[in-house]
C-alpha cells in the first residue's frame, strides 16, 4: 500500500559513543564506558571528548544541518560483535540530527482569528443635565435641625 521509500536530502549526521557490557544485571550498571571515551562523528570520522561536543556542533558540516532546520535527538541501540574471545555486547549511545516533522495542522492565533478593524468613532457627548446649585456655608438646611 505504501511503497514510497524515504529519501533524505542529507546523509546521517551524528555522534556515537560505544559502551561495553559489564556482565551485571539491573539495578547495577549493565554497560560502561571510560571517562576518556570518545564520541565519533559519522560525517568526518573524527573523535571528540564530551567537553568538545560544542566544537563538533560548530563545524561547517554540522552547521549545514542546523541551518537547514535539523534538530538534535538522542537514541540507543544494542549490537553484538563477534571476536576471538566470544561475542561482545555493545550499547551505542547516539546523538543525531533529524529534521522535525511538519504537523501542518497547527496555526497561530493570528492566522486563525483575523484582527478586528480598529476604527475610531467619537462617542456622542451626553447632554448636560440640570445641576443643583452649590450650597454656601452657613445656608440653613431644614434637615440640619433634625439630626
Amino acid at each position: 500500500m505504501y511503497s514510497q521509500k524515504k529519501t533524505f536530502d542529507k546523509p546521517f549526521c551524528g555522534l556515537t559513543l560505544t559502551m561495553r557490557a559489564t556482565g551485571q544485571q539491573a539495578p547495577k550498571f549493565e554497560y560502561y564506558a571510560m571517562s576518556n571515551s570518545m564520541w565519533k562523528c559519522s560525517l568526518t570520522k573524527k573523535k571528540y571528548k564530551l567537553s568538545q561536543i560544542n566544537e563538533w556542533a560548530m563545524t561547517p558540516e554540522v552547521q549545514e544541518y542546523i541551518k537547514a532546520g535539523y534538530v538534535g535527538k538522542y537514541g540507543m541501540r544494542r549490537s553484538t560483535i563477534e571476536n576471538k574471545h566470544g561475542d561482545d555486547n555493545l550499547l551505542e549511545v547516539v546523538f543525531y540530527m533529524t529534521k522535525p516533522r511538519s504537523v501542518g495542522t497547527f496555526k497561530t492565533v493570528a492566522q486563525t482569528m483575523p484582527r478586528p478593524q480598529q476604527t475610531y468613532q467619537p462617542q456622542p457627548q451626553a447632554q448636560q443635565s440640570y445641576k443643583e446649585p452649590m450650597r454656601q456655608p452657613g445656608d440653613d438646611d431644614e434637615w440640619d435641625d433634625q439630626f
